[in-house]
């Protein structure tokens, strides 16, 4: 720490001079006013300022897209690359300080739609309709003691009249399919009503994938190769409606509702031989995996909040309803069959698992100043959670001489009692905090304490297995230091504890038998997650050049973790613990330098070290890995806009493997056309050469080794259109604060819900 420490005082001694490029933001705010009061034209004169793109506070990072001159002609998803701590891949997948795991807010309310699929709504959500992006990696007492990585909180558009109207329409088409979608918004006096709304039909990657497992413990089951195929079709669509309205000046009450769904479909493909340790055929199939996927949820809520005599003296109610309902079918039928002995144990397989999450929460929070340097915050939350999983399973003989068909008739199917399960999974959650912050010059300190009581109820409506309970209690404590060493330079020192709650998904123990080889199943017996996180950031944003780096250090001794393993049958058996122990040292870095008036380079990374292990089953990997992302952008001749983005990333390691590195590309070129350049036309192309790019992914067990090599079509070009109607000059009031439910982790978030967790691949078919 103390090597990193020097390392920070030398890098800000040599970029302080790099200061007298920026304004501060009261000599803008200065400055704008002094325009504004002076209504005088000049008719051969224009006098402009730019604002820092970028702001560092205590907690958070704060990037001002009202001052980004791309954003009228970009999506969210454009935007969010130059965005610090946050970057986003070539398939646009997003990571926060370098993980998955994050959270999706819309004015300081989590957004469900949002954080379920992030990149399908960020595609369509217009980036005209951002004010700023908020990235949290630092939150304090009144946040929930989530187990993610950050928050993404999206400010939309806010100005400051107080009447008018505007639309921003869009559409899109590519190789892949169409999307599109609306923003809009008007005011009548006190009464604000906002309107979003997005939509896409396409088809996903291409994906063929080879298999191959070798086996140590048999030499009859020596090694099994298998090979797949898939195209899956996506439909997705989501919708919201907020509402304000200001009954005083001290009173205001926010409403919000939405509804969010998407439907996937795909038929896939795949051949698996198993050969003895001679490399004779034992026996093999061939089978047809038909998927239908339908997620639709939804949510609504209301804030009221009271202002006091003084205006940073608040209190606010809030509550919210959550609904996450899900339901993948799939069909599996084998067939061209052999091996005799093998042959009657084949069996076909029609899963119907329905999963839903339901979610009430109450909350009351309250903000008051004490003397001039001091503030403090108070509140509670009650959470009240339903999780349901209803797995049911169905099965025919396989026959190795029949033509499978996509729809096969019910009639066909036998139910399968033993294998199918009902489970239930109540969770009450009731939470205080108190949070104290001191701003003294140059100074700053944030420290706070979150107490979360946690009653679980786990019962199987079917009575299969015996219920249980469980009671849990977190003392949270967290605390930050900042330090001003000039108007533009910042230097933190922070230390948060997490937990993380496993979701429906890790807990469900119906088990998936996806093919003959496997079985997939969650863990009811699940215990949060906690991690321990220390972090030191350097931050310097001028007009002219901009950095911020910050280095992390993570641990964890019961990390929620996916792990693999074979039974005494021979099948690779994949399922949950607790007992992951995370070590990880990373470090984040953000560049930005406006070469010149119409030229920008903009550089976001991260790379470290991380060391996993699990005492229970030997099981232990280690390893460096590092992503790094780089846009330029350049106005050219006839109000032409060409960006040039690109990035990868080294090889990663999980705890029963690694991952292959990778690398994408995209050419963007955009003009704007109309009175204050109110419709934008963009072209995009990327990654066509070359067109498809292979994947490897191994995982290594003391009783086998499995290598899957996965090959993508990759290559993306289309054209969109963006028009912005009307005007406005304001937004949708929001209460300064909201609900904020962020502690649940994901089957997704592996190799420790609150670490790095790289997703395993893998893909369709075998």
């Amino acid at each position: 720490m103390k090597r990193i420490l020097l390392l920070f005082i030398t890098l800000t001694a040599t970029l302080s001079s790099f200061a007298q490029f920026g304004v501060t933001d009261e000599q803008y705010d200065s400055i704008q006013a002094h325009r504004d009061s002076m209504q005088v034209v000049l008719n051969e004169a224009n006098v402009s300022v730019k604002k820092r793109a970028v702001k560092a506070d205590i907690d958070k990072l704060t990037y001002s897209v009202a001052d980004d001159p791309e954003a009228q002609s970009q999506t969210a998803i454009e935007l969010l690359r130059k965005v610090p701590m946050v970057t986003v891949d070539g398939d646009d997948n997003i990571k926060v300080n370098g993980s998955s795991s994050f959270k999706v807010y819309v004015n300081g309310k989590p957004n469900q739609m949002m954080s379920n699929n992030p990149k399908e709504v960020f595609k369509s959500f217009p980036a005209a309709a951002i004010q700023k992006i908020e990235v949290i990696t630092d939150p304090g007492a009144k946040y929930d003691a989530e187990g993610v990585a950050g928050v993404i909180n999206i400010i939309t558009e806010q100005q400051t009249s107080t009447k008018g109207w505007m639309a921003t329409p869009r559409f899109g088409v590519n190789n892949r399919g169409i999307d599109g979608g609306f923003f809009s918004t008007v005011q009548y006096g006190k009464f604000t009503l906002s309107a979003n709304y997005g939509f896409g039909k396409m088809k996903m990657n291409e994906t063929v994938n080879e298999t191959e497992t070798t086996f140590n413990t048999s030499d009859l089951f020596h090694c099994m190769k298998s090979d797949g195929y898939a195209k899956p079709d996506v439909f997705y669509n989501f919708g919201s409606l907020e509402a304000s309205y200001e009954f005083s000046d001290h009173d205001l009450l926010s409403v919000n509702g939405g509804v969010h769904g998407h439907k996937l479909g795909y038929d896939a493909t795949g051949k698996a031989v198993m050969y003895d340790i001679d490399n004779n055929p034992i026996y093999g199939f061939t089978q047809l995996i038909s998927t239908k996927q339908t997620n639709i949820g939804y949510n609504a809520g209301a804030d009221w909040q009271h202002t006091f005599s003084k205006p940073e003296q608040t209190l606010t109610f809030s509550y919210r309803l959550d609904s996450s309902p899900g339901n993948q079918r799939q069909t599996k039928q084998n067939y061209d069959i052999f091996g005799e002995e093998y042959q009657g144990e084949m069996v076909d397989y029609k899963i119907d698992p329905h999963n839903k999450s339901y979610e009430h929460t109450a909350q009351v929070d309250f903000t008051t100043p004490i003397g001039k340097f001091h503030t403090l915050s108070l509140g509670g939350k009650f959470i009240n959670r339903i999780n349901e999983s209803d797995s049911r399973q169905y099965n025919k003989p396989s026959q190795s001489d029949f033509v499978p068909v996509i729809d096969v008739p019910d009639s066909e199917w036998t139910y399968n009692d033993l294998s199918s399960l009902h489970y239930q999974h109540k969770n009450n959650i009731g939470a205080g905090y108190a949070e104290y912050i001191l701003k003294v010059q140059k100074f700053s300190a944030r420290a706070g304490l979150r107490y979360e009581h946690s009653h679980i109820n786990v019962t199987y409506p079917d009575g299969k297995r015996e219920g249980f309970t469980k009671n849990f209690n977190d003392w949270v404590p967290s605390i930050n230091l900042g330090y001003n060493l000039s108007q533009l330079q910042m230097l933190k020192l922070t230390y948060n504890y997490r937990i993380a709650r496993p979701g429906i998904d890790m807990l469900s123990p119906y088990v998936d038998i996806s093919s003959p080889q496997t079985k997939n199943y969650g863990n009811p017996d699940l215990e949060s997650e906690q991690a321990h996180n220390l972090s030191l950031a350097y931050s310097l944003f001028g007009m002219k050049f901009s950095i911020n780096a910050q280095a992390n250090y993570t641990f964890s001794n019961n990390g929620l973790t996916n792990y693999t393993f074979l039974d005494k049958n021979l099948l690779i058996n994949t399922t949950y613990d607790n007992f992951l122990r995370r070590r990880e040292a990373s470090m984040n870095l953000f560049l930005n330098w406006n070469i010149s008036q119409h030229t920008a380079l903009t550089v976001n990374g991260n790379g470290g070290y991380t060391k996993l292990k699990v005492n229970e089953t030997g099981d232990q990997n280690d390893g460096f890995s590092g992503m790094a992302f780089c846009n330029f952008r350049q106005d050219l001749w006839w109000k032409l806009k060409l960006n040039l983005s690109g990035g990868g990333g080294t090889s990663w390691v999980n705890l029963q493997g690694t991952g292959d590195n990778w690398y994408f590309y995209n050419i963007t070129l955009s003009r704007s056309f109309l009175k204050e350049d109110r419709l934008t036309v963009t072209a995009k192309a990327g990654n066509f050469l070359p067109r498809h790019r292979n994947w490897e992914q191994t995982t290594m067990t003391p009783d086998y080794k499995m290598h899957v090599l996965t090959r993508i079509d990759q290559m993306e070009f289309g054209v969109s259109v963006s028009w912005r109607l009307g005007k406005l000059q304001t937004a949708v009031k929001k209460v300064a604060h909201g609900i904020n439910n962020d502690d649940k982790a994901s089957s997704g978030q592996q190799q420790g819900a609150m670490g790095g967790g790289q997703q395993q691949g893998g893909g369709m078919g075998m």
